[in-house]
């Protein structure tokens, strides 16, 4: 009786009773936390009633209980807060200077952030030393333009709370850092740059322009003119693909040969990367593509494989009309005006992924191999 009492007068564990820097963001995890911390305060007490008892058999078999769950606990627990990552807003930092703050929020940003602050000037302001008077009045001019402040306003709309970006880059660099432990883990800084660049890198850091993500049918890309498949591109669900795009092309250099399937063994081996670092986004939001778009190229396969073939396109030099088979256009010309552009991502992402399982290789063995027709003719691929 005296254990059953002790068991039935557990302090209940409610929100107010988690710790304050617990992050209660996820309540299924919460709920599963609290159901184990129970569980394993559960079999210490029956095990302490049952060694004032002096039933021994009991006690180490529902002690090893409590060692077990509480081990299960310790490492589920760690699971879910060792990847953390966050974003650093430099453009909310930016924004929100004025004619007062802005020589002391250059200090500071030069101090901490030194090589970032000289690509920011080079690269974004294009524009002299960043201690004069002139860059000074330069940047105060480019966060007060009317434009910039209407497209800023918008940006931090949407994007607001990043929680979610972040969480999805914190598992992927995870995921980074044990397939390739030899490079550093990147920093990520947001950077309004006037629709200049969507995704960037610099030594060991990516920028992102959030403004190149505010949706499709955002207003912003209708006054810069840009074309319907561009616009489609626009997406926030696009945002980590173009990420890991990125940084595969800032560490991985390709020695890409002058023909059309040294291309496509590039872009499948960039399409593998991002596969491996997203694992929960879809193929056609890795790739970058609609589900019809995607459903075509998977239809028509084997007719896309059989016109390279038929028309010499393989091993061909390049040609300016190879490039809608390889970057951003309303469709591939050298396939079919139904056919989604940058198909070499998809047919490509299928050669390597056939080599892999051919040839059983590591992503670590597999991006050192530069000779693409070997990776060809080994990957047995036959769509």
């Amino acid at each position: 009786m005296t254990g059953l009492f002790v068991l039935a007068t557990i302090v209940e564990v409610t929100a107010e009773s988690i710790p304050p820097e617990t992050p209660i963001t996820n309540p299924s995890f919460l709920d599963f936390s609290i159901y184990s911390n129970n569980q394993s305060d559960i079999y210490l007490i029956i095990a302490l009633v049952c060694i004032c008892k002096g039933n021994l058999k009991l006690y180490i078999f529902v002690f090893m209980r409590y060692i077990l769950i509480s081990i299960v606990l310790f490492f589920s627990c760690t699971s879910k807060y060792e990847n953390k990552l966050e974003v650093y807003r430099f453009d909310i930092e930016l924004f929100n200077s004025d004619s007062i703050t802005i020589k002391h929020n250059l200090k500071y940003w030069n101090s901490k952030h030194e090589s970032f602050m000289q690509m920011f000037s080079d690269e974004i302001m294009q524009k002299g030393s960043m201690s004069s008077n002139e860059y000074t009045k330069q940047l105060l001019s480019f966060i007060n333009h009317p434009d910039m402040r209407e497209a800023f306003d918008s940006t931090l709309l949407i994007f607001s709370d990043i929680s979610k970006i972040e969480q999805n880059l914190a598992n992927s660099f995870a995921i980074y850092n044990n397939l390739f432990p030899e490079y550093p883990t990147p920093k990520v800084i947001a950077c309004f740059n006037g629709f200049n660049y969507a995704v960037s890198s610099y030594e060991d850091n990516i920028i992102i322009g959030f403004e190149h993500f505010l949706g499709k049918d955002s207003r912003f890309y209708s006054y810069l003119g840009l074309p319907e498949y561009i616009r489609f591109q626009k997406q926030n669900r696009f945002i980590l693909p173009n990420i890991m795009e990125v940084l595969y092309s800032h560490n991985f250099q390709d020695t890409i040969k002058d023909d059309l399937l040294s291309e496509i063994i590039h872009k499948g081996k960039i399409m593998y990367f991002i596969d491996q670092l997203l694992p929960n986004f879809s193929l056609a939001d890795k790739i970058r593509y609609s589900e019809k778009e995607i459903d075509w190229v998977k239809d028509n396969e084997s007719y896309i494989w059989s016109s390279l073939i038929e028309n010499n396109m393989l091993f061909s030099s390049f040609k300016p009309e190879f490039r809608s088979f390889l970057e951003y256009a309303p469709f591939s010309k050298i396939i079919s005006r139904k056919a989604p552009s940058r198909i070499a991502y998809y047919i490509g992402y299928r050669i390597i992924k056939s080599y892999v399982k051919y040839n059983d290789v590591a992503i670590h063995d597999l991006i050192k191999i530069q000779d693409a027709r070997l990776i060809l003719n080994k990957s047995k691929y036959k769509p």
